[in-house]
């Protein structure tokens, strides 16, 4: 308005309220603009709105590096709706990058430096579509699924989705949410060494804006839990370099402490993980309760019951099932799951079965983090490991829980 191009500047009210419906500074800004008696119905081209945008493109952002046995498939995924797909490559010597390129991909060379959060914002930085879309070179979306993906992009109010994860390929590791699809908002970057998250920028500038953040219905498949790869890549011990490196620069970061507790569990360091997953608790219960993303405390408290049932630690998760802040935060089949077989080995039936209770009934609640997959909603046991424990009063399970 100031420019005095009035057309474009109601489009782009327009879209702004179609976008933040109940931002107060939406609303006013287009009181104002309705009253001017210098404001003209638009006579805008076909050009001058493809500059302004249509509301629902898509850039679909990636990092890899020696991908070339994925890529592909993921690329073909996404090609008949991405308006633009971005790759930002850190290194390959495979033939990721022509692989890439073949397919349509605009490959950005970044080097690599030990920080995910470092490669993902590079990619962030030359989206310039409506929405950003992240995947990783393991990760793909089904063909029938892309209608559902197009209708979410048009709610008006929402700043960014959590979208569906299915994990294929280790059984331990049940289906949650995940942020991967927002506004190409300025402010949003990713936060971390590894192990990256968007969502506590996300959060910040949803509540500054008056948006709502949503749980989508696109899935996202996941192939990278197959054993085969996480080998052949040697990811846990890539991890485990990064993550001591960022707990040694940032000892007081929750999200650092959380998942270097997770990779020495997945390392077989169980016993070692358990006081990271504390810190990572008393980290959080500093911070104010608005303060806390839900996704964050439900994997942690999970996981943490979980590492200690397999540590035999159950009067420190039944210490926990009290515990009035994670009361207050954690609310999950899986959680109650952990607590209900703690309870049991404890010998504690009565509080074990009210806990099994709650499991079934939270059984279809959905969740932001991957949950047990025994207690998922798709879960159906093959004859080979079928679900025999025998939650009888006085009585033990047949066989432990592998959980994750």
């Amino acid at each position: 308005m100031i420019a005095g191009d009035l057309e474009k500047a109601k489009v782009c009210v327009d879209r702004l309220s179609d976008m933040t419906p109940d931002w107060p500074h939406t609303q006013q800004l287009a009181d104002e603009f309705a009253a001017s008696s210098a404001c003209h119905p638009p006579r805008l081209t076909l050009s001058d709105l493809r500059c302004i945008g249509s509301g629902s493109r898509v850039s679909v952002c990636l990092i890899a590096k020696d991908e070339e046995a994925q890529i592909g498939l993921c690329l073909d995924s996404v090609a008949s709706f991405a308006h633009e797909i971005i790759l930002v490559d850190t290194g390959s010597t495979d033939q990721t990058v022509a692989i890439a390129e073949a397919k349509g991909a605009r490959v950005i060379h970044h080097p690599w430096q030990d920080d995910f959060s470092d490669a993902r914002n590079v990619s962030l930085e030359h989206a310039t579509g409506d929405w950003i879309l992240v995947l990783d070179a393991d990760e793909r979306l089904n063909v029938e699924d892309i209608p559902t993906l197009q209708r979410e992009l048009k709610q008006s109010g929402i700043l960014n989705y959590r979208l569906p994860i299915h994990n294929h390929g280790a059984k331990e590791y049940g289906h949650g949410y995940v942020p991967r699809l927002y506004r190409n908002a300025p402010g949003l970057c990713y936060i971390g060494r590894i192990h990256e998250q968007i969502y506590f920028t996300t959060e910040m500038l949803r509540k500054r804006w008056c948006m709502r953040g949503a749980l989508g219905e696109t899935p996202i498949q996941h192939y990278g839990y197959r054993e085969e790869i996480v080998q052949a890549k040697d990811k846990r011990k890539r991890n485990l370099k990064l993550l001591e490196r960022a707990v040694q620069e940032t000892p007081d970061e929750a999200n650092y402490r959380y998942n270097y507790a997770l990779e020495l569990r997945n390392a077989g360091r169980g016993q070692e993980a358990l006081g990271h997953y504390q810190k990572a608790i008393d980290l959080l219960k500093t911070l104010p309760d608005e303060a806390q993303v839900p996704e964050f405390t439900h994997a942690l408290v999970q996981q943490y019951g979980s590492v200690l049932l397999e540590e035999k630690g159950y009067e420190k998760v039944a210490e926990m099932a009290d515990d009035p802040w994670i009361q207050r935060h954690v609310a999950s089949a899986s959680w109650s799951l952990v607590q209900g077989i703690a309870y049991a080995e404890g010998k504690e039936y009565e509080k074990a079965l009210g806990a099994l209770e709650d499991c079934i009934a939270l059984r279809h609640k959905p969740v932001l983090s991957p949950g047990i997959i025994e207690v998922s909603r798709d879960y159906r046991p093959s004859s080979k490991e079928r679900f025999t424990i025998n939650w009888s009063r006085g009585k033990k399970p047949v066989r432990p829980l592998r959980l994750p």
